[in-house]
């Protein structure tokens, strides 16, 4: 039996390899780990199936000189070379005796690893749709003031510094407190970085939470496009807003967040502007009960101005009549009091002619007496008491006199 080294296996495998892959091919693989060195690029490549099991494994080389020129080129090499990534290249392939074989990289096709993005995230958005999550976080209010906010953020991301001295340079002056919660906002590791940060926030402590970052290319943002972060954002119990520092692509988060915005300075004004609509409308307000209150005082002045001259008016009417009937009541008493006096004058005429009628010394002179028996005064022949004396008083002296028969009138 013939028996093979190791070496002269490997030997006749490379020279298959040269014989059939004299040129450099487009291979496609995913980034499962990459890591670089003295400006070169080791990348360990994968193939998974549809149940995430790696069903192929080899690694990649992107020398220092490849990297510079495909860089010049491209500006988001880096972020393409990030774990994760689906990616497709160009490479020469390499065999060698003792190191086995490995792919040399000469380019990359962005747009497929780009469409290969939007199609993951195109899967996640309708996932979404799918559990009717994507809008949740948009149906919470707002406060209608934004005072404590949860804020996440890399604390070394230029995004942070740009959100924080646009709320300080503010023109209301408006005071906010603001709590920073560290976390990674790019690579492989952002997303479950977000996340353990989202669940560190005690809501009842705070208006809302804003996510920002700095700008980067749209390979930075593929963390904020992760179904597990976009879900935890929509699902959140107070309101978040989001700015990523993007201009043009719109990732996962910035739907299912409740507000979002290209930059952390655009995030910081609308938190301002929405407390100073707030402040606007309360001005607006005020001045509208001080306008109705002012309107108020001058309508109820008027009403009571009114009051006082029908009051006076009134009084007047009322003093006047009083005077009328007081004037009639004394002619009125004026009369009575002639009219009773005048009967006075009458009745006195009357009894003075009745006492000149009837004056004792004229009576006298006319031959009459004034009888009286036991001190009382007879006028009748009926007072007369028989055998009793009587006395008849003359105008000049008096005679006592025996009644022996009475004969009256009649008899």
């Amino acid at each position: 039996m013939q028996t093979y080294s190791l070496f002269e296996i490997n030997e006749y495998i490379r020279q298959v390899f040269a014989l059939n892959f004299a040129d450099a091919i487009w291979i496609s693989a995913d980034i499962a780990q990459c890591n670089e060195s003295n400006g070169h690029y080791y990348l360990e490549l994968v193939q998974k199936n549809e149940n995430d099991e790696i069903i192929a494994h080899n690694n990649g080389i992107l020398w220092n000189r490849n990297f510079n020129k495909l860089f010049r080129k491209n500006k988001q090499l880096k972020q393409l070379l990030n774990e994760g990534n689906e990616i497709k290249f160009k490479a020469q392939i390499q065999f060698s005796e003792r190191y086995g074989l490995s792919f040399h990289i000469e380019d990359f096709d962005l747009d497929f690893t780009m469409g290969k993005i939007w199609q993951q995230k195109q899967q996640t958005i309708d996932k979404l749709q799918l559990e009717g999550i994507t809008y949740l976080n948009r149906t919470i209010p707002l406060p209608k003031v934004i005072q404590n906010i949860a804020l996440i953020s890399s604390e070394q991301a230029a995004g942070l510094q740009d959100f924080l001295a646009e709320i300080k340079k503010n023109l209301y002056n408006y005071h906010f407190n603001i709590q920073l919660f560290p976390a990674q906002v790019q690579g492989k590791n952002a997303a479950n970085s977000i996340i353990n940060q989202l669940k560190k926030i005690p809501i009842d402590e705070f208006d809302i939470v804003a996510i920002v970052r700095g700008g980067g290319s749209r390979l930075d943002l593929v963390a904020f496009d992760e179904y597990n972060l976009a879900k935890e954002i929509a699902l959140f119990s107070i309101p978040i807003i989001v700015g990523i520092g993007h201009e043009i692509d719109e990732t996962v988060c910035d739907i299912t967040a409740h507000t979002s915005f290209i930059t952390p300075t655009a995030v910081a004004q609308y938190l301002i502007e929405h407390n100073a609509i707030f402040e606007d409308d309360m001005i607006k307000k005020i001045n509208s009960l001080m306008n109705f209150v002012h309107n108020k005082i001058i309508h109820q002045n008027q009403h009571i101005n009114q009051i006082e001259q029908n009051i006076l008016w009134k009084s007047k009417d009322k003093i006047n009549n009083s005077q009328l009937q007081l004037n009639l009541k004394q002619q009125q008493i004026n009369h009575a009091f002639n009219v009773n006096i005048n009967q006075y004058k009458n009745d006195i005429q009357g009894i003075e002619k009745w006492m000149e009628s009837n004056d004792i010394i004229q009576i006298w002179e006319k031959g009459f007496a004034y009888i009286s028996q036991e001190n009382k005064n007879i006028n009748s022949i009926h007072k007369i008491k028989n055998n009793k004396e009587i006395s008849l008083l003359f105008k000049d002296g008096e005679a006592i006199a025996t009644i022996i028969k009475i004969i009256k009138n009649g008899k």
